[in-house]
């Protein structure tokens, strides 16, 4: 069954980063895997009535005529996610897989992740996107000890771009455009101090990291 866990993942590639992992813990055999015949239980971050899910709905169908393994799949849209996954995971609900934000993914959800390092290998070397894989390694890693083996299968690359005022940026003497968070911060303080106060400028490092992941959230 855990074959059958991988190849769904595989076969619902669509085009921020987003990930899918499979439910179970890593130590049980066939854990996160549907009990009682050959069924998977899917939750998508997507509603129903979006682009991506004619293209997981057809993606499905087709792999259950290839495998004939059925995919109950539940469009839970952004809120119902992120409001009904740590509940249904807790209560140990049957969840083959799940998707959202890399991060989310892969911290919050980490603990219930299976190791799929021998299970995506072959997909990864024959198919497989370097950076997004480097991506969902290095995701898992930061909140697990630099544990960076696979747990999630990346899907969906987005790219976010920031602009800022020229004409402010001179008047707090910034010199050159950041490129680091340290950058980031030290520009935002130099803005502060010329009372320049927009809505990146916190007081803290993570405070402007928290505000930039809050304003993408906003935007999914």
């Amino acid at each position: 069954m855990k074959k059958k866990i991988v190849s769904v993942l595989l076969c619902v590639a669509m085009v921020a980063t987003m990930a899918v992992g499979c439910g179970g813990k890593k130590t049980d055999g066939d854990s996160g895997s549907s009990k009682g015949g050959d069924k998977l239980v899917y939750w998508a971050m997507w509603s129903e009535d979006e682009p991506q899910a004619k293209v997981i709905k057809d993606a499905i169908a087709k792999y259950t005529e290839d495998t004939g393994v059925k995919v109950d799949v539940q469009f839970k849209g952004r809120n119902g996610q992120r409001e009904g996954l740590q509940p249904a995971l807790d209560a140990k609900q049957n969840i083959d897989l799940f998707d959202e934000d890399v991060n989310r993914v892969n911290g919050t959800w980490g603990k219930y992740l299976m190791d799929l390092e021998d299970m995506a290998k072959d997909y990864e070397a024959e198919h497989g996107n370097e950076t997004l894989f480097k991506i969902a390694r290095n995701a898992y890693g930061q909140t697990h000890d630099g544990d960076d083996t696979l747990h999630t299968i990346p899907y969906q690359p987005s790219i976010f771009g920031f602009f800022y005022n020229k004409t402010l940026f001179d008047k707090a003497g910034v010199e050159g455009v950041p490129t680091t968070w340290e950058e980031m911060d030290a520009a935002c303080a130099k803005l502060k101090e010329a009372g320049i106060t927009k809505r990146f400028c916190n007081e803290s490092l993570e405070e402007t990291e928290n505000a930039i992941a809050a304003y993408i959230e906003e935007q999914e």
